[in-house]
């Protein structure tokens, strides 16, 4: 194919991104329960649609003779350098924790509960976030049930322990045969995932087809 090589970058990241998204899909409709991983996981497999971008960020110093309008090739990166530690800051600072995926509010709420009183961890419960009041942690939880999704974290970075401890033991209580999935969110992200894979392979034909 005749693409140059910014096009397949693109491609690239975009199939990848695609085969993340399918990944976990599949995973679920195989092994028909929630699971968790680390939501670094999930962040490192974003930045992965972003590699174009940080390519781009540099190209007005490789090539400062092809800039349209006389910019200065040193503040185009500086802006572009910019913009994308804004936006790994961002992503950095959300992207912490646990996920989970093929959940229910229901079921989280039951697999987090059950968790604590197995740790004989006291505590309160209020909106969004258990006070464990035994070691004065906050556990953040964040949900979006009807995407199958939610998202964990421990507002103190020194329990990070114990959060690793309550991710694991939730990670046992979803493989529990009483545990079922939000099966639908599984089938929602098989489907995203090959779109997105399908969409840059039809955007690569049709560049190297010239249509």
């Amino acid at each position: 194919m005749n693409l140059n090589p910014m096009a397949w970058l693109n491609i690239v990241s975009f199939v990848a991104a695609g085969a993340c998204i399918l990944a976990i899909g599949v995973r679920g409709l195989v092994q028909k329960k929630p699971f968790m991983t680390s939501a670094r996981v999930i962040m490192w497999s974003l930045f992965v649609c972003f590699i174009p971008v940080l390519v781009y960020t540099v190209t007005p110093l490789l090539n400062p003779k092809e800039m349209n309008g006389g910019e200065n090739p040193y503040w185009l990166v500086f802006r572009n350098g910019f913009m994308v530690f804004l936006f790994v800051s961002v992503i950095w600072g959300q992207y912490q924790g646990y996920m989970a995926f093929g959940i229910t509010k229901k079921m989280l709420c039951e697999a987090i509960e059950h968790t604590l009183s197995q740790q004989k961890i006291e505590y309160k419960e209020s909106p969004y976030v258990y006070r464990l009041t035994d070691i004065g942690a906050d556990l953040v939880v964040v949900s979006a049930g009807w995407f199958g999704i939610a998202q964990i974290h421990v507002v103190q970075k020194q329990h990070r322990p114990v959060l690793n401890q309550i991710a694991g033991s939730m990670q046992e209580y979803f493989k529990r045969p009483s545990s079922q999935a939000n099966y639908d969110s599984f089938v929602i992200y098989t489907i995203i995932g090959i779109a997105t894979i399908i969409i840059a392979l039809v955007f690569s034909i049709q560049n190297a087809s010239g249509f």
